[in-house]
């Protein structure tokens, strides 16, 4: 086993090397081309150097997240074999304060990164548009929304992505994107209106910053008063220690004998007082179908129901299930959708 690993650490380290000469050299090639250039009294100006700080407000942030995050880490041992059960709970709640920040910095690296590229290189990446030619209004207001067609190429628009000219100025939302005919229609401002650039940028950022506050004040709480069954986070945290809900006389299975998962499920959400019942399994395992059954049964007893989820497709795709659960046991259920991003 030793020398297998020693051998993939030299193969890591000779592609590493490789990686690093072959950019040294070509900054050099590309130094003596700048020289020559200059020699031949060419302008070839450096780009400003600029410094890179983040601004005070999320510097800010980032110390709080990191306090919050090693508050949480100190006495944990690093041997996950050696931490009970709170220490592991504490430890993946540490871990998880910075996840929001990461998961927008990723975003935006990207954004900025298409920004950077010439016209010409946006024809291969997946979040622009280039070649765009304006075709018509579909709705003429002061705000209008305006059609445009694109060549052939490999694209991920999605309605509400914000739209962007090259030069990062915002010009309108993406209202519907047809790849069939190849048309994209834009939800142009007022000022963007009569602005019909042949080049574009997508980004779309959904705000994580309620969740992250909810994230921070959990952690605080837990790095105050540890973790607490009195706390009025007591669903976090017995999710954080893998805590089932509390059942008088169910033992130690949630699954009652003759009882299929879904009707199991069903009795353990109507006597739900704080707690939580997580259900977890990849695609097609039959969560939305699971969570269709909990929504009428709870709507059954007369129970109001609130649904979130980290996209309004998945929303939709639950509330469609549920309304044709509803359908089968003749129940009259009122589903209200609210999108408001």
């Amino acid at each position: 086993l030793g020398a297998r690993l020693e051998s993939h650490r030299r193969i890591v380290e000779d592609y590493n090397r490789e990686d690093c000469e072959s950019t040294l050299r070509l900054r050099d090639w590309l130094e003596h081309l700048r020289a020559n250039a200059v020699t031949e009294s060419h302008d070839l100006p450096r780009p400003v150097a600029e410094s890179g700080e983040a601004s005070e407000e999320i510097s800010d942030l980032d110390r709080e997240l990191q306090r919050l995050r090693d508050g949480l880490l100190d006495g944990i041992p690093e041997n996950p074999g050696e931490r009970s059960a709170d220490q592991q709970a504490q430890f993946a709640l540490a871990h998880m304060m910075e996840f929001h920040r990461r998961e927008d910095k990723a975003g935006w690296w990207e954004y900025f990164r298409l920004l950077d590229l010439e016209e010409a290189e946006l024809s291969d990446e997946r979040r622009a548009l280039t070649g765009l030619v304006f075709k018509e209004v579909m709705d003429p207001k002061k705000a209008p929304l305006q059609r445009y067609s694109f060549p052939p190429q490999d694209l991920d628009a999605r309605p509400q992505d914000t739209v962007y000219n090259c030069e990062g100025n915002k010009i309108g939302t993406v209202e519907e994107v047809n790849y069939a005919a190849r048309t994209i229609d834009i939800k142009k401002m007022v000022l963007t209106a009569d602005a019909h650039p042949t080049a574009v940028v997508l980004h779309n950022r959904v705000p994580s910053d309620i969740l992250r506050q909810a994230l921070m004040r959990l952690g605080e709480a837990v790095l105050t008063r540890g973790l607490s069954p009195g706390d009025p986070f007591r669903a976090a945290m017995d999710l954080l220690l893998r805590q089932p809900p509390p059942l008088e006389g169910a033992g130690s299975n949630l699954q009652g004998s003759g009882e299929t998962t879904v009707e199991a499920a069903c009795r353990i959400a109507l006597s739900l007082d704080g707690n939580v019942l997580a259900i977890q399994g990849p695609p097609g395992t039959g969560k939305t179908y699971t969570g269709a059954h909990i929504i009428c049964t709870l709507v059954n007893a007369g129970l109001k129901v609130g649904v979130t989820a980290v996209s309004h497709k998945v929303i939709v795709n639950l509330l469609e299930a549920t309304a044709a659960r509803a359908h089968e046991d003749g129940l009259s259920i009122n589903i209200v959708h609210r999108q408001t991003g």
